[in-house]
């Protein structure tokens, strides 16, 4: 396990002071990567130059105004498709549920957890072929892992320990460029 890029210990992108940056921190990350897919660097690991942290209020406005309801719509305002919609799916609390059926999936992956009146956006790609196994969370950074179980295990402890309360239902949608 590796950390890519690391966030400021969740200071810039707190659940309670700044909902939507998560959200937009993700779809950024996304983009990078389905660039670097595009232009055949499948391997290429986004440094902080890459991101454009600039979109990350845009985006976090319009998920406000929009009260979480209507996530595609802002994807695709970001040149982005989505393959695949996963759930809502209510998981109650099951850590495992969501872990095994987010990591379960290939590409690129933003998911969401929530509980009663908070969420979280997150991100996973995974590319067995290249072994690449990616997980962001906004609040500490881009790791990368070893092998897919690693990253299983790293995942649902992060979960565990940092939003048990935010376990009731998950969502995602697989991404790609427009």
């Amino acid at each position: 396990m590796k950390t890519i890029l690391k966030t400021d210990n969740g200071k810039a992108f707190s659940i309670t002071l700044d909902p939507g940056l998560c959200f937009a921190m993700c779809l950024d990350m996304s983009k990078v990567l389905l660039e670097f897919l595009k232009y055949n660097k499948p391997k290429k690991l986004p440094v902080k130059g890459d991101l454009n942290d600039g979109k990350w209020s845009i985006v976090q406005s319009a998920y406000e105004i929009n009260d979480f309801n209507n996530d595609e719509k802002i994807i695709k305002a970001q040149n982005l498709d989505v393959l695949k919609s996963i759930g809502p799916i209510s998981s109650n609390g099951d850590i495992d549920k969501i872990v095994n059926t987010i990591t379960s999936l290939s590409g690129i992956i933003v998911f969401g957890i929530s509980g009663a009146k908070e969420g979280h956006e997150l991100m996973w790609k995974r590319d067995d072929k290249n072994k690449i196994w990616l997980y962001l969370d906004p609040n500490e950074g881009l790791i990368q892992f070893d092998s897919l179980s690693e990253a299983k295990k790293y995942i649902a402890s992060d979960i565990k320990s940092s939003y048990n309360d935010l376990t009731n239902e998950f969502d995602g949608f697989v991404l790609e460029l427009t």
